[in-house]
């Protein structure tokens, strides 16, 4: 929980510097990963990819 504490924050600094909206996006990407991979973690068995998330979720991300 820290390290998603860590990250969390950090991206949330970027929120409050960059002037694009990508990183609105790149948050709800982030969150959205964490929510898929905790709503599995009592099936161990099951893994969960980004590439999934973004597909299932219709998230977009841009790397520029």
């Amino acid at each position: 929980s820290r390290a998603r504490d860590l990250v969390f924050t950090r991206l949330s600094s970027l929120q409050q510097t960059l002037p694009h909206r990508r990183i609105d996006k790149t948050l709800q990407f982030v969150k959205a990963i964490w929510e898929e991979y905790d709503s599995r973690k009592a099936d161990s068995s099951s893994i969960v990819h980004w590439l999934d998330v973004m597909r299932e979720k219709g998230l977009v991300i841009t790397l520029w």
